[in-house]
Order: structure tokens, then C-alpha cells, then sequence
């Protein structure tokens, strides 16, 4: 039977690393889905991410969205044909359980005149998009957490708000898988 295991976590925490690693383990059984990194050839990240202080927070997320969404569908579909999909990311799909939360101002803050839209575009996702099986939550220290992104070297990752904000979303991630696992089993 196929499976759909799906990584949780605040960027930075190890994600994609290790699903890189587990799609090396069992290459022959997985299809693996990841989200564009910002210096990829192939998807480079757009001003609308790069630049969101000037283009606003709004062009960012749905850029995102607009890589991940149709991943989760194309994972979905590897599923069912009996393999592994493995994705770095179900952020969409739990958004709205942790979007009004401590530590995303950085990604979308709360008086953003977006936020509204944001937020109804993350309750209909909730609902609609595929949903996994397995969800994988990773939980770092802060001192893990401080290497990793620093190591990774995005350009977000130099943004005060990022450094100052991101660790606290942990717990409300974390959270938002508990609540997952409630409403869908």
C-alpha cells in the first residue's frame, strides 16, 4: 500500500535534509516532493519572496503555495499507485491551525490586509487538500535550531523578525499536528 508521509516543522529544523536522506534509503519505493530552495536554477525564488518588506507579505505566501499546493496533489497521486511520497512540507495544510499564533509575524502579520484572505484561503485548505498519513513533526532545540539556519544561509533567514520570532511557532506547530491528528485520525 502507498503512503503519504508528510514533514512538520518551523523552517530550518531539519525537514528536507532528512527526507532527502530517507528518499536515498528507499529510493526505488519513494517519489519525494520538495518545496524550491532560493538559489535553485530551476525555481529560483521570485522577488515576491525575496523582496516581501516591498512587495508585500501576500505575493510571498502564494508563491509558495503555488509550488507546494500542486505537490501535495501529485503526492497523492504517487499514493495510490502503491509508493512512498514523501514532502518537506504540510504547512499549507495545517496553516490555519496556527496562523493567528506568536512567532508569524515575520510570515504574515496579523494586521497585514491580507491576513483575512490568508486565513480563509488556509480554512478551505485545511479541508480540501490531501491528506496524509503519516505526518512527521520535528521538534529542535533553540540552540540546534540557531545552527541549522544559520547554516542554510537564506536570505530570510537574516531578517530580524525571522530571528527573533520563528522558534516560538514550534509549540503552535506542533499543536496544529495534534489537532490534525484529531480531526483526521
Amino acid at each position: 500500500n502507498g503512503k503519504m508521509v508528510c514533514a512538520m516543522g518551523i523552517p530550518a529544523s531539519g525537514k528536507s535534509s532528512v527526507l532527502k536522506e530517507l528518499s536515498k534509503l528507499f529510493e526505488e519505493e519513494t517519489v519525494s516532493f520538495f518545496e524550491p530552495e532560493e538559489n535553485d536554477l530551476n525555481t529560483p525564488w521570485p522577488k515576491a519572496v525575496t523582496m516581501r518588506q516591498t512587495y508585500g507579505f501576500f505575493g510571498s505566501i502564494t508563491w509558495f503555495r503555488s509550488m507546494r499546493v500542486p505537490q501535495l496533489y501529485d503526492a497523492d497521486e504517487v499514493r495510490r499507485s502503491g509508493k512512498i511520497a514523501l514532502v518537506d512540507s504540510y504547512f499549507d495544510k495545517l496553516l490555519v491551525n496556527y496562523l493567528d499564533k506568536d512567532g508569524l509575524d515575520w510570515f504574515l502579520p496579523r494586521n497585514d490586509l491580507y491576513f483575512e484572505v490568508v486565513k480563509a484561503m488556509a480554512e478551505r485548505d485545511y479541508r480540501l487538500l490531501p491528506n496524509a498519513d503519516i505526518v512527521i513533526f520535528f521538534k529542535v532545540s533553540e540552540q540546534n535550531w540557531q545552527f541549522f539556519y544559520k547554516d542554510r544561509n537564506r536570505g530570510i533567514d537574516q531578517e530580524v523578525e525571522f530571528r527573533d520570532q520563528c522558534f516560538s511557532l514550534q509549540l503552535p506547530m506542533l499543536d496544529a499536528c495534534k489537532k490534525y491528528v484529531v480531526d483526521y485520525g
